[in-house]
């Protein structure tokens, strides 16, 4: 029987990108927190608008998405396909959404209200499931998970049952290339 341990570096590194996780999710109150941490006002700031956050921390889980997806053996397409699919999801996760809109929504007509819950709701919901990813890939040591995601865009399915119907063909186990 062995056991299994746990990597203390996989724990690490999983906090940190919980505290990314955080931070982005009200990008405004982070933009404001750390610009006030730092003492810059706006007349001499470089840049005074929180989606620098946004796009910093979506293009860092797109980067990191393709990357696993690559070392998961997953097509080149297919990779790319879920980097942009997850740039998206941490896009809309990371939208600058206070709740206090949430309160400010009671004042308007109901498919203010229906559109205003309604995007919340898909802010956390992406939220959680890029946590989730993360959570499986660190805590979990499920290696794999960003190569066995399924795409939702054509070009990255079309590559995934290319690459099949290759396999199935010559009935290897690798294709021509040795992936």
């Amino acid at each position: 029987m062995s056991i299994r341990r746990q990597d203390p570096w996989a724990i690490g590194a999983f906090v940190m990108w919980l505290l990314m996780l955080c931070l982005g999710v009200f990008p405004e109150l982070t933009f404001q927190f750390m610009r006030g941490l730092g003492g810059v006002v706006s007349q001499t700031a470089w840049v005074n608008n929180p989606m620098m956050l946004v796009v910093i921390l979506a293009g860092l889980i797109g980067i990191f998405a393709w990357q696993r997806a690559s070392e998961a053996k997953a097509h080149p397409a297919t990779a790319q396909a879920i980097a942009l699919q997850l740039t998206i999801c941490a896009l809309v996760a990371f939208s600058p959404f206070l709740p206090i809109h949430f309160i400010r929504a009671l004042e308007r007509p109901m498919i203010d209200i229906v559109i205003i819950y309604g995007m919340g709701m898909m802010k956390g919901l992406c939220w959680l499931y890029i946590l989730s990813l993360f959570f499986r890939y660190y805590v979990l040591h499920s290696y794999g998970v960003f190569g066995s995601m399924q795409s939702l865009f054509p070009s990255g399915r079309q590559a995934a049952k290319d690459k099949k119907e290759s396999y199935e063909k010559t009935g290897a186990l690798y294709d021509s290339t040795g992936e």
